[in-house]
């Protein structure tokens, strides 16, 4: 069993075999969710088809054809599935 520790500020250190075996990166994108008694941390990929431009890169390359009512209506769970997956 590997283990890995909280310090003073809640942060989870992963240890190194961890770290290396998932191929996991400093600012990796996570999702934490609860199962029974369980923390599940579940690492994020960014994904491989970049045929189609998401939501978001496109809003940040075209600020000035953004309609303010457009905004507010925007799904933010989309982007975030169009960005990412676990």
């Amino acid at each position: 069993m590997t283990v890995g520790t909280v310090d003073e500020k809640w942060r989870v250190t992963i240890p190194k075999e961890v770290r290396a075996r998932g191929n996991i990166s400093v600012r990796s994108p996570v999702d934490i969710k609860w199962s029974r008694k369980q923390m599940v941390v579940v690492f994020l990929r960014k994904k491989r088809s970049a045929k189609r431009a998401d939501t978001l890169n496109w809003l940040l390359r075209h600020p000035a054809k953004v309609d303010p009512e457009k905004l507010k209506r925007i799904d933010l769970g989309r982007i975030k599935n169009e960005m990412w997956f676990a």
